[in-house]
């Protein structure tokens, strides 16, 4: 017969020894499982018989535990076992043991599966206007046990990041040089279109070519924030001969829409804009079209780092990406 006061033994009342820690560090949970079987049953022969093991192995193993413990789990006599007061509580603290084991174990697949942990991502403002944003819902429906982070970044930052492994995933325009250990993907592509102030001379046009905008002032971005829109709208108005009149330069796409509205110039934005109302903005597209006003964005991500979480959330992407490029919002 065991005590039954076991449920007053707290773990605050127990002094534990420093070679009594190192001890547990080499615990056998099977045979940790094992004593609470004879805890449950209240003998030997009925522990054994729960376990489908002989009854031998089992009282030799717990000799063994109490010699790795250093006390008595148990008293023996000839009419049976009685728990001693250390068995008690460490089969207290035995059961919180296997409880914890189960918990790590559970916790560590949900990572492995993708289902848990964290998930960092950097991010421009052309993909969060263009696909990110129903990914994201989707993603975190999916796998609500996974913590989004989200940095907002310019392309040469996000490459920066994903190479450092300060983030797991990054979209950026490319081409943008990448570190050795960084692969990526193409997901997403668009076109320029011209954003014009409302009564601009050819808001009535149905389409406007870039010749016509070759005596008009511009805005656009800064080399070091969009080096790659910069240098394709620079080689786009060269093909056309002429050289773009940049009188005002900002860091974000609001910024130079903003500065349409008010007069100061047009601008050559991705056409992913268009989809927002922008008052005193009127968006036209362009007119022949010229292949250097396209861009791809792409996914970057370690490689060779098999990510589950990264995995889960570009197949979730990739499933919101019709074949226009476009991301779905359902």
């Amino acid at each position: 017969m065991f005590p039954a006061n076991t449920e007053k033994v707290s773990r605050d009342m127990l002094h534990v020894s420093p070679a009594v820690s190192e001890n547990m560090r080499d615990l056998d949970l099977r045979v940790v499982n094992q004593f609470l079987a004879i805890s449950a049953a209240g003998s030997f022969r009925g522990a054994a018989e729960a376990l489908h093991m002989s009854q031998p192995p089992l009282s030799v193993a717990m000799k063994q535990l109490e010699e790795k413990l250093g006390f008595s789990l148990f008293t023996r006599s000839n009419t049976g076992i009685r728990m001693t007061e250390a068995g008690a509580a460490f089969a207290c603290e035995a059961q919180r043991i296997l409880e914890q084991a189960d918990r790590a174990i559970s916790v560590a697949s949900a990572v492995a599966e993708g289902r848990a942990g964290a998930l960092r991502i950097a991010f421009n403002s052309t993909a969060m206007m263009a696909f990110l944003p129903a990914a994201i819902r989707a993603f975190r429906k999916a796998f609500p046990d996974v913590t989004v982070t989200l940095t907002e970044a310019i392309s040469s930052e996000t490459a920066r990041l994903v190479g450092n492994g300060q983030v797991d995933l990054g979209f950026l325009v490319s081409p943008m040089e990448l570190m050795p250990n960084v692969g990526s993907e193409p997901i997403y592509d668009d076109i320029f279109l011209a954003a014009l102030p409302t009564g601009h001379r050819l808001t009535a046009k149905p389409q406007v070519s870039l010749r016509d905008l070759a005596d008009d002032p511009m805005v656009g971005f800064t080399n070091e924030k969009a080096p790659v829109f910069r240098r394709l709208i620079n080689l786009a108005c060269y093909e056309q001969g002429f050289e773009p009149n940049i009188v005002q330069t900002g860091s974000h796409i609001h910024t130079l829409l903003y500065l349409v509205a008010g007069g100061v110039g047009v601008a050559l934005l991705p056409s992913v804009i268009s989809k927002f109302a922008y008052d005193g903005v009127v968006f036209k597209p362009l007119s022949p079209r010229s292949a250097l006003l396209s861009i791809r964005m792409d996914a970057i991500y370690p490689s060779g780092n098999a990510s589950p979480t990264v995995a889960g959330f570009m197949s979730i992407l990739k499933a919101k990406m019709p074949s226009s490029g476009r991301s779905t919002d359902a």
